[in-house]
């Protein structure tokens, strides 16, 4: 399996209108397992650039997302966040774009663990977060928040939380009980 590169899965044959089409649906080119090497240079396009996330630090899987290299695209990807906001969560489309804008510049802000956390728990005060390292196991179990956070996306969830304000919680549905 060493021997077999696959760079960019299709990403530099892609037209506008498929990248386009692509970031209204969040922006994921595709993924690839153990294996593979995905390190390489993937070209800009039509305003768009891809990079390989999600690698645990690896060369040889990951998954290949769409980034902004144009104002254009921006605003596409932005569309395509909140589409996916909605979609999974179930909540209206200004909720969603205020969960956007709190997740701007918080590490793992992009993964919906963190908003359906903040989300699923509305009684929870994350301003009495501990922060990681001090308690913050403690704090979740505290507040019923399952196990599976790590104290960073807890961090994460606490930051976009206090962003966010009060925010109107009578608009969250849960879509399904999988938190």
């Amino acid at each position: 399996m060493g021997d077999f590169y696959e760079c960019d899965r299709g990403y530099s044959d892609m037209t506008q209108a498929q990248l386009d089409a692509c970031a209204l649906e969040g922006g994921v080119v595709g993924g690839i397992g153990y294996g593979y090497a995905t390190r390489g240079e993937t070209p800009d396009r039509h305003g768009y650039g891809a990079v390989w996330v999600n690698s645990q630090g690896m060369g040889n899987h990951g998954t290949l997302v769409l980034v902004a290299k144009s104002r254009r695209a921006a605003e596409f990807l932005r569309t395509g966040r909140l589409n996916a906001l909605v979609r999974d969560f179930g909540i209206t489309r200004a909720l969603a774009a205020r969960i956007d804008d709190a997740r701007k510049g918080v590490q793992y802000g992009r993964e919906h663990l963190v908003v359906a956390t903040v989300l699923a728990n509305p009684h929870v005060e994350w301003s009495s977060f501990p922060g990681v390292g001090n308690g913050a196991a403690r704090w979740a179990e505290r507040w019923g928040i399952d196990g599976w956070l790590s104290c960073p996306r807890l961090e994460a969830a606490a930051t976009i939380a206090a962003k966010l304000g009060e925010y109107p919680r009578a608009t969250y549905q849960p879509q399904s009980e999988r938190w």
